[in-house]
């Protein structure tokens, strides 16, 4: 059962993040048992709104508590993206008002390239200042959005919102490798205008390089998850302009 919910989960995900359709007719036969082992197995990656969505364009349809289970994943993933985007949407606009040249990273920068910005789920936003600003980005981003600073780390501060959502606003990409912060911190040399005058996006040569360094950091800490993976497939299959 185990082997037979792997193959479905990996063909649900791959047709997720394709937007291509499942083809049940190729893979074992569904039955609510396996259903059920679906659901389980997505739940310990992380995928379940993808599976959901996928077995939904393959026209299955079951009821039941793991059914509803399913549905449930797929609309939390609907609501948390819209959250997402406009928790992004003030952040940008207090920066920007502020002065301040920002650069969102990690969910808030591979959102755009799925098929859907739901697909990829996240807890929180990240984004990057300059090392000058970031005391100037954390006052104007308390002041505009009633956040308070919170946690702290090597190369980044939390900003916590009165609803409890929080963002990371970095300084530098990367700790712990002081060999990696130098080549990165040059992306400011090559940026490019992403919205308004001060949000900016990196170049996809360093997008991809950062994105590859914080997976490799990852792994030093003890692995990461299935995410990581989609986003590398997304990243390397969107035709991306310089």
């Amino acid at each position: 059962m185990t082997s037979d919910a792997k193959k479905w989960a990996q063909e649900l995900i791959k047709c997720a993040v394709t937007g291509a359709t499942p083809k049940p007719e190729n893979l074992p036969a569904m039955t609510p048992e396996l259903y059920t082992a679906i659901y389980t197995l997505s739940e310990e990656t992380g995928m379940t709104h993808l599976c959901a969505y996928a077995l939904e364009r393959a026209g299955i349809e079951a009821d039941g508590d793991t059914a509803k289970k399913f549905r449930k994943r797929k609309y939390e993933a609907l609501l948390q993206a819209e959250m997402l985007a406009r928790r992004k949407d003030e952040i940008s606009a207090a920066l920007e008002n502020a002065g301040i040249d920002h650069i969102f990273l990690k969910g808030a920068a591979i959102r755009p390239m799925y098929p859907e910005a739901w697909m990829r789920r996240s807890l929180d936003i990240d984004l990057l200042v300059r090392r000058c600003d970031h005391a100037a980005a954390l006052t104007a981003l308390c002041a505009a959005l009633g956040c308070r600073e919170s946690e702290k780390s090597g190369h980044d501060r939390w900003i916590t919102f009165p609803d409890g959502f929080h963002a990371e606003v970095h300084f530098a990409l990367v700790d712990r490798h002081p060999e990696w912060e130098t080549p990165l911190m040059r992306l400011w040399d090559s940026v490019t205008v992403k919205s308004g005058s001060h949000g900016l996006a990196m170049t996809p040569e360093y997008e991809y390089f950062y994105f590859m360094a914080h997976a490799a950091k990852h792994f030093e800490d003890g692995g990461c998850g299935l995410k990581t993976f989609t986003d590398l497939y997304v990243m390397r299959s969107v035709p991306r302009s310089k």
